[in-house]
């Protein structure tokens, strides 16, 4: 008897692991659904030396047992460079995020009936396919008017594009990654019914040079053939090329909006207008030169913002920037000179200058600066001279010089130097010095503005105050006058609830204070 249940449970055991395990199957992986009779496709054999035709079957056969194939996984086939054309079988169910992504498919990719989902963008990066056709019948996706595009026939969304793509009048949105890293996209037109982007679908696109929106558009623009898309209610500019002239009067830089537009040159010029620069803003333009001047409008720099513009040869930091996120100027190897953080700025993020090992000479931190994360000067070699203005010294993370670090030295405002050796700071330097002649006692320089918020009169006291001029989110001059004494009172009656920035001139020093108007 206990021979026979042994027998069984290795009969079960057998049964169960041919329905659970993996197989391979004219040289692609796949492997069995929860119903026991279909398959995903995970990739090819030979991973990313695949070469040739990809045929995928319709069905695949494992110890003499049968599985329709319905679906492609994630990112089953992505860079395999060297497949050159595509067969989907009608069997297909459903095609994972970025399948394709990055494969060398030529000529025409067609889309079965029977496909009911698509992921993001499967053919990311695939510049040389010439045009993507859905098959009639299909009751999900369509590629209406000969678009050369994948569009969802429910929200009229086009989720996958090709170098050839026309964008019909009747899309109304673009999908996440639907041309990224299309590289031989040369020209985008917008037509007027387009009201909604997934972020910028265009990153990557490094010879798009032509950007033009149907000047019908009421949602979107590209004023004063700027060559980008700008939200016309908000000012944000959400896609570039590399013929973007940025236009005076934009706001914001949108997330990934010049995102590896390699082929972008030449000097950067942020307009005065523009606020905040959003996270990967323009990652990976390395061919941009000259000084990064980062206007005195801007108070935002987002995550990863100019990582890798490693052409860049010096940076000027403008004086109302608040905020400098993680990894924003990581690996701007081509940074030299002294960096000066201004007293705006109040936090710095991980890695906010990590692998800037050009940079050289003295690090200047402002007097306002609260919070300094980790690794945020890692690798900064070149740094030979640090200087923190903050009286309180700001809490830092870990690593934030890093090993290759060679500045022994610390300076610090006068009578600061126990409460530096007693903090975090204490550690990273051998010898704390303090210099009342470069670098102030806040007793002496500090502002006070209140109330913060504010509900239009404020009072500004400091010493000596000799001009006082307030700024709007925008970087547009609201009120300047010359003062002279401690004290003064604005009313901010007649502007918008908004954020302000007050900058206060006295014989000593200049500070900005950020100051919050609500009605």
């Amino acid at each position: 008897m206990k021979k026979i249940s042994f027998l069984i449970a290795i009969v079960f055991l057998a049964f169960t692991s041919i329905h659970s395990q993996d197989f391979t199957y004219n040289n692609l992986d796949f492997t069995i659904n929860d119903d026991e009779v279909t398959v995903t496709l995970l990739g090819h054999a030979d991973g990313y030396a695949a070469s040739g035709e990809l045929n995928i079957p319709s069905v695949a056969y494992w110890y003499g047992n049968s599985y329709t194939v319905t679906i492609v996984d994630n990112y089953a086939f992505y860079r395999c460079q060297d497949l050159t054309s595509l067969i989907i079988p009608n069997s297909l169910i459903e095609i994972g995020e970025g399948a394709f992504g990055y494969c060398g498919f030529t000529g025409t990719v067609t889309i079965p009936a029977s496909v009911e989902y698509i992921g993001t963008n499967p053919f990311y990066g695939c510049s040389s396919i010439e045009s993507l056709v859905v098959e009639s019948g299909n009751l999900h996706y369509d590629s209406r008017d000969y678009c050369n595009s994948i569009i969802s026939s429910a929200d009229n969304e086009l989720v996958s594009g090709c170098k050839n793509s026309i964008i019909p009048n009747t899309v109304t949105s673009i999908g996440e990654d639907a041309f990224s890293f299309c590289n031989s996209l040369t020209n985008v037109f917008i037509p007027s019914s387009i009201n909604h982007f997934f972020e910028n679908p265009f990153a990557g696109c490094d010879n798009l040079g032509v950007i033009t929106v149907d000047e019908g558009n009421t949602t979107f623009d590209s004023r004063n053939n700027c060559n980008s898309i700008i939200n016309t209610s908000t000012n944000e500019l959400i896609a570039g090329c590399k013929n973007t002239i940025i236009p005076e009067g934009v706001v914001s830089i949108g997330k990934k909006a010049f995102s590896y537009c390699s082929n972008m040159t030449g000097e950067l010029v942020i307009p005065n207008s523009v606020t905040t620069i959003n996270n990967y803003a323009f990652e990976h333009c390395d061919r941009l030169t000259g000084t990064l001047i980062i206007p005195n409008s801007v108070f935002y720099i987002g995550q990863l913002a100019f990582t890798s513009c490693n052409g860049f040869d010096s940076l000027i930091l403008g004086e109302f920037v608040t905020r400098i996120d993680g990894m924003a100027f990581s690996e701007c190897s081509g940074f030299h000179g002294s960096l000066v953080i201004p007293n705006s700025v109040e936090y710095i993020g991980v890695g906010a200058f990590l692998g800037c090992n050009g940079l050289g000479d003295s690090l200047i931190i402002g007097t306002n600066v609260e919070t300094i994360e980790d690794a945020a000067f890692n690798v900064c070699s070149g740094i030979h001279n640090i200087v923190s203005l903050a009286t309180t010294p700001p809490t830092i993370g870990n690593f934030l010089f890093g090993e290759a670090f060679s500045c022994d030295f610390l300076t610090v405002p006068c009578g600061c130097i126990d409460v530096y050796e007693n903090s975090l700071w204490g550690p990273n330097f051998t010898t704390i010095n303090e210099d009342c002649e470069t670098v102030h006692d806040n007793a002496d320089v500090k502002v006070l503005v209140y109330p913060n918020p504010t509900k239009g009169v404020v009072k500004i006291e400091a010493k000596n105050i000799q001009n006082i001029s307030i700024y709007n989110i925008l970087g547009e001059k609201v009120f300047e006058s010359e003062i002279n004494g401690d004290t003064f009172e604005y009313d901010f009656g007649g502007q918008e609830d908004c954020i302000y920035f007050i900058r206060v001139e006295s014989a000593e020093n200049i500070l900005t204070q950020r100051i919050i108007v609500r009605f």
